[in-house]
């Protein structure tokens, strides 16, 4: 017995194969179809009025636009041109700025909000002029046949449903209007085939902000490919809307290198105005001094001097911005964009740098490509392989700082020494003669400053081709068409669809947990599984008294639930005749006594135990069947026989029990062979009469008699009168009902009695609801 506790199995899908579940879920599920499309058809009905209520005024619709940005990595720096330029993210940032989105605001009058959905707004207000004075608020236009309302609705300055303007609609398409400020060409049409149009004049940030919320952006890998989505309430007016964003933020984007353009080449201008004025200076000086020295003239060896010299403080002058520019450039790596600020510092040292390696832009452009294309796959900063990339571009940017700075440091040593030639050159001019050291010092002066001027006007030039031939960096490569209806309808559809899903989702999730939690009788496997007994026979529910077939003849004062009575064709009377075949095969000797009981009321033992006994007395077998339920016997109400005399007025008889006196209280029923012991008087201590030597003597008689006897007992959850006859008969079959009976409880009762445990049959199912069996026949259930 301590083993059969250790072995005894749980309730648990986890001793099931995956199939025997499968199939187990499958069969609850068809047997629950009708309340799961009950309850699926419930949700749906919900869903629509929730979607009709609420969600459905919310189908708003989505345009895109598809910008193109040239790639910043193939941008080289110019030493002439020196233009600001934005990366990618910069450039995208600027279209969630306020001041650009209420440029979108102005441009198209988005401060006057439609509320009114379904409607384009770019028909109906064909022409908006918004005054200084223009008040806002919410306005309301009413058709009343022909005659039109406008009604003002201001909460701030208390003013609720104010009629501000009435008159009649116009034959034409046009309505001119003036109302607070505002004035309004609308289409006339639009406003008559409407009752009610609701729109609104709000703060240009208000309407700023919501344009922001509603527009979403995403760049590509290669951060070059800008999709721009913006969503409205009408497909022709989200288009439009979405459009005048791209255009505007190119001719931004053009408009801010213009600005940097122009600033430097006012710069240019400046620097040139000055540098002439310079060199128009020494010209004079010098000329002045030939007119007062006109025979004076530079030895070969002074216009050398000057010649070197000039050479020399001009080269500096290029080293000095060379390296003035690197030092910048660097200085902007701890800015915000450093790996824009890497590439233009790789650009500008490999353009020159004749010895550079080329090859590093093409690696450091390829880690930020890899590094892109992961973050747009939604991975985190974090993650391994984005760290990976990370370390690989750190370990690129050190050797590009390390070949920068051995490029910063020739540069410097050719300034050291180019700075060692100038002072070289001026101490040999110095050394001229008085007159001629005058002449070679204006000569060198006017040959710096003529070098200077030439330098600004070349960059002066190249910066008017630039300002006269610039062009924005990003270009619109596809722009924005109105979303398609039906498609639109086709997702409005897809919502709708989320009812019935959501309802069958749950009623499947509900049956299915509901199963999870029973312990009730299900499955044969898993009763012989739990129990440790073999299921003798499974027998399917029994019809309702309205509903018994034609061929069930047995009326008047029977119990029409022995439907063995007149071997009908049914599928719970085969069952009955292949139960009573198992238990005739199984059972050893000439005298054959069983014991029916149950765990507690209602699981139809009673019912079992008489279309059992009879089916026994159909093959001519002598048969007695016992209602050793002596508190609630009913086989005396079943076959219409007299409750008492019966068992228990025999048992507390303190006559001997001979044949006689037995036969006295035996009542023969309407089937041949069969014989009924009713329950008898009603007393107080049945257990104690089961168990005495009364009934020892009885059984000993009967068994002389009869060849089957079935004692019908009591339900053994609380009363212990079937364990008492167990004793003496040795033969004790449990019934259990499908759906009620609790498995883990009858085994416990099971494991409390030890002494008994080797004495049990088997089981047997009542009210099976085996979808095999009730493809051909239905019943309902006989109530103990």
């Amino acid at each position: 017995m301590e083993n059969l506790k250790k072995a005894r199995p749980q309730m648990s899908q986890r001793d099931q194969s995956f199939s025997e579940i499968a199939a187990k879920y499958k069969s609850l599920l068809w047997q629950k179809k009708y309340w799961i499309i009950i309850i699926t058809l419930c949700f749906t009905a919900i869903w629509i009025v929730f979607y009709s209520l609420f969600l459905s005024k919310q189908l708003e619709y989505t345009s895109s636009a598809t910008l193109k940005f040239d790639d910043p990595r193939r941008r080289t720096v110019s030493m002439v041109t020196d233009v600001a330029e934005f990366s990618s993210d910069g450039k995208v940032a600027i279209l969630y700025t306020n001041s650009f989105l209420q440029k979108v605001v102005d441009s198209l009058s988005l401060n006057l909000v439609l509320y009114t959905r379904g409607i384009n707004r770019f028909e109906l207000f064909k022409k908006i002029h918004i005054g200084e004075n223009a008040k806002y608020g919410d306005y309301k236009i009413v058709n009343n046949e022909e005659v039109i309302d406008i009604i003002y609705t201001n909460k701030r300055e208390d003013i609720e449903d104010s009629n501000i303007y009435s008159g009649s609609l116009p034959s034409g398409s046009d309505l001119n209007l003036e109302i607070n400020g505002i004035k309004l060409t609308l289409d006339a049409e639009i406003i008559r085939s409407n009752d009610k149009i609701d729109f609104g004049y709000s703060p240009k940030l208000l309407v700023a902000t919501n344009l922001r919320k509603k527009m979403t952006t995403s760049l590509d890998r290669s951060r070059t490919i800008l999709i721009l989505n913006f969503t409205y309430n009408h497909p022709e007016s989200s288009a439009i809307i979405t459009n005048t964003i791209a255009e505007l933020f190119i001719l931004n984007l053009l408009e801010h290198k213009r600005f940097r353009t122009s600033s430097i080449l006012s710069s240019l201008k400046d620097q040139l105005k000055s540098a002439d004025q310079s060199l128009n200076q020494s010209e004079g000086v010098l000329r002045r001094f030939r007119e007062r020295n006109p025979y004076l003239l530079l030895s070969d060896a002074g216009n050398n001097i000057v010649e070197e010299l000039s050479n020399s403080e001009s080269e500096l002058t290029l080293i000095n911005f060379k390296i003035e520019k690197l030092l910048g450039l660097i200085q902007q790596k701890v800015g915000s964009d450093m790996n824009l600020a890497y590439m233009e510092l790789i650009s500008f040292w490999e353009e020159e740098n004749a010895s550079a390696d080329h090859i590093i832009t093409e690696q450091y452009g390829d880690f930020l490509d890899d590094r892109s294309g992961l973050i747009g796959q939604n991975y985190t900063t974090d993650h391994p392989r984005v760290l990976e990339i990370d370390e690989k571009m750190a370990n690129l940017q050190r050797e590009i700082d390390r070949r920068v700075n051995d490029f910063i440091n020739q540069l410097k040593a050719r300034q050291g020494a180019l700075q060692r030639q100038v002072n070289k050159g001026k101490r040999n001019l110095r050394r001229l003669p008085s007159g001629e050291l005058d002449l070679a010092e204006l000569q060198q002066d006017l040959s710096v400053k003529s070098q200077i001027y030439s330098t600004i006007l070349i960059r002066y030039n190249e910066a008017k081709i630039s300002d006269a031939s610039i062009i924005a960096d990003a270009f619109i490569i596809d722009h924005a068409e109105a979303p398609i209806i039906y498609r639109d309808m086709y997702d409005a559809l897809k919502v709708l669809f989320i009812g019935p899903l959501l309802g069958l989702l749950f009623s499947i999730g509900f049956f299915v947990f509901k199963d999870f939690l029973d312990d009730t009788v299900k499955q044969r496997e898993e009763v012989e599984q739990v129990l440790r007994l073999p299921v003798l026979s499974s027998i399917p529910v029994i019809f309702d008294e309205k509903e018994i077939p034609d061929d069930i003849n047995i009326k008047g004062q029977l119990d029409y639930k022995l439907i063995t009575s007149d071997y009908s064709p049914t599928i719970a009377g085969e069952k009955f005749r292949l139960l009573r075949t198992k238990m005739l095969s199984e059972t050893q000797g000439n005298h054959k006594t069983f014991i029916l009981t149950s765990l507690a009321p209602g699981d139809g033992k009673s019912l079992i135990a008489a279309n059992l006994a009879i089916t026994f007395a159909q093959q001519k077998i002598s048969t007695m069947l016992i209602d050793a339920d002596l508190r609630r016997g009913v086989q005396h109400n079943s076959f219409n026989c007299n409750k008492k005399p019966g068992l228990s007025d025999l048992l507390a008889s303190n006559k001997t029990i001979d044949n006689d006196e037995i036969f006295q209280v035996i009542q023969k029923s309407h089937v041949p062979y069969l014989s009924l012991l009713t329950c008898g008087t009603q007393i107080p201590n049945p257990s104690e009469l089961l168990g005495g030597t009364q009934m020892k003597q009885l059984l000993e008689n009967l068994q002389e008699e009869f060849e089957v006897i079935i004692f019908d007992t009591p339900p053994i959850e609380y009363i212990p009168d079937a364990l008492v006859l167990d004793i003496i008969i040795n033969n004790l079959i449990f019934v259990v009902r499908y759906g009620r009976t609790h498995l883990n409880k009858l085994s416990d009762k099971i494991l409390e009695l030890t002494n008994i445990r080797g004495d049990f049959r088997g089981v047997i199912i009542n009210a099976s609801q085996d979808k095999s069996e009730k493809d051909q026949y239905s019943y309902s259930y006989y109530h103990y």
